[in-house]
Parts: structure tokens; C-alpha cells; sequence
């Protein structure tokens, strides 16, 4: 990592040099440039809006009635392409986008709302079971600055890879793991406090630069509507909202969040007005990206290359435009190809499903069965009819007709899942922007113009139609501990309480580098303590690579010594609590010997028991008998260590 940290002047400037020559070089911000001029376009007929809402509507109530996604897809399709068809007829070329809304009250709201968004951030907390994998990156990279990144930060097995060839990567995990190197404070603190809040303070900033461009008049209503969708709406873990300000820790979350709209935004003014500058600016914004997703290695290109179509004029330049716009995804697509060998064996016990079930799965997964999910979907079927010509409806149109037909569609969807997004075929909806969707849709009365009388009465329709969708649409807000929220503390770590504190206990008394074994849901923690001890079994999607170059039976060795020493319905995960070979295991008679032979095999130093574990007492017995000494007990959970010679400390302990 040092080389990294080595070569962060020399980017800082180079990036300063390209953002003062493109300011220099570029054009206003308020206008495009290439398209019709905007006294001079064709609106849509009404009878190409009607069409559209018609079919829109139809496709919805039959979705509600018969449930199959097959459906939904098939009629979605249609209207999306009703109105396609309708707009091309009326005016096939993009308009010149509008004066956008300038002023110092617009600014302080904007960055009122982002203030607002930092604060929710550090008051409001949503464990999740992904975090402790990511902050054993951060922390590997801050402890040992001199070592390889991206391998193995769990297991201590020499030599072996992380656990998804595809987290090589990223870079977000490494960029905390530098600001805790740099800053003394521990990864943790970097990663949910400092770099968290900061990017809730650029979400509404990064959805402004969209909505600058999709609704210039009103753009800060629009920014607003979306921060409503996002926070007061909640639903599902893979929600949109669940991946935004309550959840922004995460590298994918700051994707979807930040990355994805810079992504259209900067998309879009290349595509109306083609500059050096603006390609710059696209392919940054890519490259960022997939730092903070390997999703990004799919979802950007798609996004980059769709906000283009959206702006692009048709002409003899078009060709030129796309081209470039598709040069602008090289990084990547590049790195994308080179992983394919790799994904391609992780995706190769992906099973054959029936047509439609994993897009039922994706929508099931990502919006739920109830009022959300209709007005989600409603709002994909029908915002274009509700805009005027221009970069909005264009987007409302394109953008999910291409997603559904490609990403989203039901009968490519195994090849889809093979070689594109990988076992997690939901993110797939990623490609789909439902909460810009609905935001547009929100805010959409704002487009009455002329008498100041209208104009209030637009702001009154949409002020309404905000605070309705809060209050009657979503079951329960983002913020709610219904949807896994704890209020509370300021700013507070995000941590499941006593799981976190046992693993703290352990990583403390066991010695640095040494074996430990631990419950599932407290082994998955100790690598996120700095100068932390290996675990020998987190998840069992993390002991791919150790089943793969190990064989099977190690991977069983190192379940079974995580499952002796736990409490099934407290520590262990329902979904592996409820397969076969779990159940086989717990029903082993010869159970205490595996673990027996586990210990001395793997050298254990350090053991964390549930007290109420069925094999407690006799676990307590064996480790007695293997010189183990009780160090402390934390909340039912002992904390057992096997002393050896001490290793070196470091002179200096990050602060927790």
C-alpha cells in the first residue's frame, strides 16, 4: 500500500491540471448544445401518452393480480416501446436542455440536504454481516502497509486469494485502510464515521449534477423528492434505500449512490455536446466506480453507454459519439474480461432455473410485494408520459427499456447471471434507476408553467405527492427499527452489540496471527480488530477458496469447530442452520473428537464458547485438559486462550 500512498501527490496534481483546463475549455453548465432549440420542439401527442399510460396500467393491474414477472415484463416492454416509437415520431432528435435553475437559496439547500443526509447517517444504524469482510481489507492494508493487498484477510492460510476473485478490484477498502494508516484512527472509524458521512453529504450533490440536466427548472424539488424515496422509504436488505444512507459504509452502497448517477450525468453531457473534457469526466467517473464495486464492472459501461444514447444527436457524428462513449468503458470492461475465468467458475454451479423465476427473485428481492413495489414499478411504466420533451423523458424511456430488454430479460436471465452480474442476479435491478424513476414521477406537476398562480399550484401538487408517498406507500421508513435501524448515539460505530464485543474480547486476549475459534456471528468480526488473530470458519461463502485448493473435508473440519461451540439459534445463520450438512454435523457422535483433532490440527490458540452451547460443559473439559485457561466472559460467551511464547507487538495500537 505504501506504493499507493506514494503516487497520491503526483494523482492529486495531475487531477487538479484536468479540472482547471476543462474549466477553461468547457462551456456553460446550463446548456448542452447539439440539439433542437427548445421554443422549436414537438411535444408528444396525447395519444401517444394515453397509449402508454393505458398499457401501463394494464400491465400493473395484471401484475397485481396474477403475480407472474413474465407478464410484467411483456407488458412493461411494450409500453416502454409504445412511447419509443411515439416520441421518435414527434421529434427523433433531443432537445436543447433548459436554463437551469441558478441561485445562492438553491446552493444552501442543497447543501442543507446533504448536511441532513451526514446526520441521519451517524444517527441511525443498520448492521450487516458483509462489513466485518470489508473492514478486514481496510485493516489488513493499514497493519501491514508493506504487504500484498487483496488476499486472504480471514482464514491465515498463506498465499491464499479473498474469497471472490472479483473484490481484487476494488479500492474503496484500501482507501480506509490508507486514512487509518494516515490518521491513527482505527479502520472502523474511518470506514463507517469519516468516509461514510462524507459520502452521505455527496449523495443528494451527486443526484444534483443528474437532475441539473433532467429537470434544470426544478432540480433542487427533484433532489428532495429522491432523498424522500431513499430514507423514507423502507422495504427489503437489497431495497434501493438500504443501500444508500443508512448502509453508505459500503463500497457498493457509495456505487449506487454517488458513482451511478456521476455515471449518467456525465454520460449524458458527452453524448449532447462531445469534449475531451467531458469524456474525461466519464471515464473518471467509471474508473471510480468500480473502486467501489466489482458490480460497476457491468453496471457503469451499461449506464455510461444508455446516458449517452439518451443525449446523442442522430447525424453523421453519431457513430463517432457512441464510439467514443464505448472507448470511455475500457478500464472496466477490460478488467471484466480478465476476471471471466475466474467468474466463470463461481458461476458454474449456478443451476438452470425456469423462465422468469430469477426475475421474480430480482423484483421479489429488491421491492418486496406490497404498495412500494407497484409504485416502483409504476413509476418505470409511466413518468415519461408525464414530462415534456426533453432529457427527462428521453431517460425515463430509454434507460428502462434497455434494461429490461437485456439485463432484466426473463429468457436471457441464466446466461445473464453466467457471465454478466454473476450468482447475484438481483443486482441485475441495479440497471434499472427506480428511484430516479420515482422522483420524476414526484415531482412532476413542478413542469406547470406561466401564471404565478400555476406555478404555486404545481409546488403545492408536488409537495403532496412527496409527503403522500412518505406517509401511505412504504410499510415503514428506512429509519424505522422494523427495517433493522437502531436510533441512537452520535456518532456510534454500526455493530450487533454483544457479537461485536466477544469478538473484541477474543481478538484482545488472543495473540496476534494466532488460530482462534469462535460462533459464526462472532468469528465474522475478529478480523475487523486491528493486529487481529485468524478465524477458522466466518461464512461459508468465505471458505470457497480453502474448499477449492483444500478439498472438502478441511472446509467441514473448520465448520464443525465453529458449530460445537455454538448456540444454533443465536449464533449460527438460519439458512445454514436449516441444510443438510449442518444438521449432519450437529447429529455426529464422534462431533467432540472431530473438534479434538481440529484443535491440535490447526493449532488453536484461542477459543470463544457459548456457555449454552449443547456441548459446553465437555468443550470446557477438553480445553482444560489442552492447557486453555479462561480468560474472561462476555455477555454468556467465554473467552478460553492457550498461552505460547509472546510475539512482537507493534509499538503503536490504532485506537478502537
Amino acid at each position: 500500500m505504501v506504493h499507493v500512498l506514494a503516487s497520491v501527490p503526483l494523482l492529486v496534481a495531475i487531477g487538479a491540471a484536468a479540472v482547471g483546463w476543462h474549466r477553461r475549455t468547457s462551456s456553460p453548465p446550463h446548456h448542452t448544445g447539439g440539439g433542437v432549440p427548445v421554443s422549436d420542439r414537438a411535444e408528444l401527442p396525447l395519444w401517444g401518452r394515453s397509449v402508454g399510460v393505458a398499457l401501463g396500467a394494464a400491465t400493473l393491474v395484471a401484475y397485481a393480480q396474477i403475480g407472474d414477472s413474465v407478464v410484467l415484463w411483456w407488458g412493461s416492454l411494450a409500453t416502454l416501446l409504445s412511447g419509443l416509437v411515439a416520441t421518435s415520431i414527434s421529434c427523433p432528435q433531443p432537445v436543447e436542455q433548459e436554463a437551469t435553475a441558478a441561485g445562492p437559496w438553491n446552493e444552501l439547500t442543497l447543501v442543507g440536504v446533504g448536511l441532513i443526509c451526514a446526520l441521519i447517517l451517524l444517527s441511525f444504524h443498520r448492521p450487516d454481516l458483509d462489513t466485518p469482510f470489508y473492514l478486514s481489507i481496510a485493516v489488513a492494508a493499514a497493519d501491514s502497509p508493506f504487504s500484498r493487498l487483496m488476499v486472504d484477510t480471514i482464514h491465515g492460510v498463506p498465499g491464499l486469494g479473498v474469497h471472490m476473485p472479483a473484490h481484487r478490484v476494488h479500492s474503496f477498502e484500501i482507501f480506509n485502510g490508507a486514512l487509518s494508516l494516515l490518521t491513527g484512527r482505527s479502520a472502523i472509524f474511518c470506514y463507517q464515521i469519516i468516509t461514510a458521512s462524507a459520502a452521505a453529504f455527496l449523495t443528494p450533490l451527486a443526484f444534483a449534477r443528474l437532475f441539473r440536466i433532467l429537470t434544470p427548472r426544478h432540480w433542487p424539488w427533484t433532489v428532495i423528492a429522491l432523498i424522500a424515496v431513499l430514507v423514507g422509504g423502507g422495504g427489503t436488505l437489497w431495497w434501493y434505500g438500504n443501500y444508500s444512507i443508512v448502509r453508505i459504509f459500503h463500497g457498493k452502497s457509495v456505487y449506487l449512490s454517488v458513482m451511478l448517477p456521476l455515471v449518467y450525468a456525465y454520460g449524458l453531457r458527452f453524448g449532447a455536446q462531445p469534449a475531451v473534457g467531458r469524456w474525461a469526466q466519464l471515464c473518471a467517473a467509471q474508473i471510480a466506480a468500480v473502486g467501489c464495486s466489482s458490480s460497476a464492472l457491468w453496471s457503469a459501461p451499461v449506464a455510461a453507454s444508455l446516458a449517452v444514447a439518451c443525449s446523442v444527436r442522430l447525424d453523421r457524428k453519431t457513430l463517432r459519439t457512441l464510439s467514443l462513449a464505448a472507448l470511455s468503458s475500457a478500464y472496466p470492461l477490460i478488467l471484466g474480461l480478465s476476471l471471466m475465468g475466474e467468474l466463470s467458475q463461481v458461476a458454474a454451479s449456478l443451476t438452470p432455473t425456469a423462465t422468469g423465476d430469477r426475475l421474480a427473485d430480482a423484483l421479489s428481492r429488491t421491492l418486496g410485494d406490497g404498495w412500494l413495489e407497484l409504485s416502483a414499478l409504476a413509476a418505470a411504466l409511466s413518468s415519461w408520459a408525464l414530462y415534456r420533451r426533453g432529457p427527462a423523458q428521453r431517460f425515463a424511456l430509454l434507460v428502462p427499456f434497455v434494461a429490461l430488454a437485456t439485463i432484466l430479460n426473463p429468457y436471457a436471465a441464466d446466461f445473464v447471471s453466467r457471465n454478466i452480474t454473476g450468482p447475484s442476479y438481483w443486482r441485475g435491478m441495479w440497471s434499472l434507476p427506480l428511484p430516479i424513476l420515482l422522483a420524476l414521477l414526484l415531482t412532476s406537476p413542478l413542469q406547470l408553467n406561466g401564471r404565478r398562480a400555476l406555478r404555486w399550484l404545481g409546488m403545492l401538487a408536488a409537495t403532496i405527492a412527496i409527503c403522500g408517498f412518505v406517509k401511505f406507500i412504504p410499510a415503514y421508513s428506512s429509519l424505522s427499527e422494523r427495517n433493522q435501524v437502531v436510533p441512537g448515539g452520535f456518532p456510534k460505530l454500526t455493530t450487533p452489540g454483544i457479537y461485536y464485543d466477544a469478538a473484541r474480547a477474543l481478538s484482545r486476549h488472543a495473540p496476534r496471527g494466532s488460530m482462534v475459534v469462535a460462533p459464526q456471528r462472532i468469528a465474522i468480526w475478529v478480523p475487523s480488530f486491528h493486529h487481529h488473530p485468524y478465524v477458522s470458519y466466518a461464512r461459508d461463502v468465505y471458505l470457497r477458496r480453502i474448499e477449492a485448493e483444500q478439498g472438502r473435508e478441511e472446509a467441514e473440519l473448520r465448520m464443525l469447530l465453529s458449530e460445537v461451540v455454538s448456540h444454533t439459534r443465536t449464533d449460527v445463520e438460519v439458512r445454514i442452520s436449516r441444510t443438510p450438512d449442518f444438521e449432519r454435523r450437529a447429529a455426529d457422535p464422534d462431533a467432540l473428537l472431530h473438534f479434538a483433532r481440529g484443535i491440535d490440527q490447526l493449532d488453536v490458540h484461542g477459543v470463544c464458547l457459548n456457555a449454552r452451547a449443547p456441548l459446553a460443559s465437555d468443550v470446557q473439559r477438553l480445553l482444560a485438559a489442552r492447557s486453555f485457561e479462561k480468560q474472561t466472559s462476555v455477555g454468556g460467551y467465554e473467552i478460553w486462550i492457550r498461552p505460547r511464547e509472546a510475539l512482537l507487538e507493534p509499538t503503536t495500537r490504532l485506537v478502537d
